[in-house]
């Protein structure tokens, strides 16, 4: 419980740093901090696909700048879609077909001063109408040589595993990079893959390493925020996971090269975990878990004009709960292509495999298998260097559907039944 109120201490105080940031130090969206067009730091103009520029200034905490005392301190973002789902998981409803806005959020985000910086995301949820605290990562950073060579380390405070990482790859920034909250989706999934209800629900502190622009490694720990300060930062009274025990350990290692015209990684990860009820005299162990996995990502950048990207991520999860062993594999591997970071096309694949246990499947004669592919064609006519009321104005508009071969262990037309065709405008400012 004092690890629990160190990190919310630290949570505060970095949020306050961010939020009453002095003029010289104000908060604006990294474009404006920087001077540099989106497309320097992300693919496809804006989104969560990071190019190598954009993973350096991540893992150099935010806090790279241009000179300038003109920021704007906040940002804001908002997607709005339009869903049609063919059936339903659930028996009452046959049919989603609807227009509406998924999110809107707000974002204090940028550097404070040469080590401290990072971003707090406020989202209001278009589909459940309330406010609740979203991603956020806030650094302590520093640089020194060692050995010649340049080492950036630092320490970062976030609410959800994998949202600091600067790889594509992983759960929070892995894709699709957005889609509809009204579409089905597999029921299973591992402790770093999200399955465990840890999203905005913990505070996590890992301590980080990059060395030569090549070798990063990261090692750190998360526990569960209390109920009642979960439903203060706007989570639902039934969204807590449990207690994470104090053996819980998040680590990540990455061999990294940019090359200026293409750029890869390759990497490993994992998350241990037990987590336990609350409020029993001797509460009991909901389920403990061990997740390894790997990753890898390829970019071509040549010169700008046509750009493709490739990642991939395979995890496999040891879960163990009241006498109940059992396994569950998660694969996905995507490739886009963009042309002048206008034009875009994205395909995936993700499959999940695993034993049917009661931490998988609510019956046990159901499996967690799913299987499926996601097409994505996307267009952002704002959101170059030369576009108009750059970097102010960014939108993309998208058209993407997702094909369940499998879902929960059941096929044909009740896996197909979740199809789901999902278009989207996306604005950035």
């Amino acid at each position: 419980m004092r690890t629990l109120h160190t990190l919310l201490r630290l949570f505060a105080a970095c949020a306050a740093l961010l939020a009453w940031a002095s003029p010289a130090h104000a908060l604006p969206s990294f474009a404006r901090q920087t001077g540099q067009a989106c497309t320097a730091c992300h693919i496809g103009a804006f989104g969560p696909q990071l190019t190598p520029n954009g993973m350096k200034f991540k893992i150099g905490g935010y806090t790279d700048w241009d000179g300038s005392s003109t920021w704007m301190p906040m940002s804001a973002h908002a997607i709005a879609g339009y869903t049609k789902v063919r059936g339903s998981k659930t028996a009452e409803v046959d049919k989603v077909n609807s227009d509406r806005l998924n999110e809107a959020s707000i974002f204090a985000a940028g550097r404070v001063n040469d080590h401290i910086g990072g971003f707090v995301q406020a989202t209001w949820d278009g589909i459940g109408h309330e406010w609740g605290l979203d991603h956020t990562d806030l650094r302590l950073v520093d640089a020194r040589s060692v050995g010649g060579k340049e080492l950036v380390y630092g320490l970062s405070f976030n609410n959800n595993p994998t949202v600091q990482d600067p790889f594509n790859t992983l759960t929070v920034w892995g894709f699709p990079y957005t889609g509809s909250e009204l579409a089905g989706g597999p029921s299973a999934a591992s402790l770093i893959g999200g399955g465990r209800g840890l999203e905005h629900t913990v505070g996590g502190l890992t301590l980080y390493g990059f060395l030569d622009n090549s070798i990063y490694a990261e090692v750190g720990t998360y526990r569960t925020l209390a109920p009642r300060t979960q439903v203060a930062l706007g989570e639902g009274k039934d969204s807590d996971p449990g207690r994470l025990g104090d053996g819980t350990i998040y680590w990540r290692t990455a061999y990294f090269r940019d090359l200026k015209r293409q750029a890869f990684a390759v990497g490993l990860f994992g998350m241990n975990g037990g987590l336990h009820s609350r409020g029993a005299v001797d509460p009991a162990t909901v389920g403990n878990f061990h997740d390894i996995g790997v990753d890898a990502m390829y970019q071509y950048l040549g010169g700008r004009e046509h750009i493709g990207t490739l990642n991939t991520s395979y995890v496999r999860e040891t879960a163990s709960s009241q006498g109940e062993r059992g396994h569950l594999n998660e694969f996905k591997a995507n490739a886009s292509y963009f042309y002048r970071n206008t034009y875009g096309l994205s395909l995936g694949y993700f499959s999940t495999t695993g034993d049917s246990i009661g931490l998988y499947t609510a019956d046990p004669t159901k499996s967690p298998n799913s299987r499926g592919f996601i097409t994505e064609l996307s267009w952002t006519p704002l959101g170059k260097e030369d576009s108009w009321m750059a970097p102010w104005a960014n939108v993309r508009v998208g058209l993407q559907y997702i094909n369940f071969q499998r879902l929960d262990g059941e096929g044909g037309s009740y896996a197909h039944g979740n199809n789901t065709l999902f278009g989207y405008v996306w604005t950035a400012f």
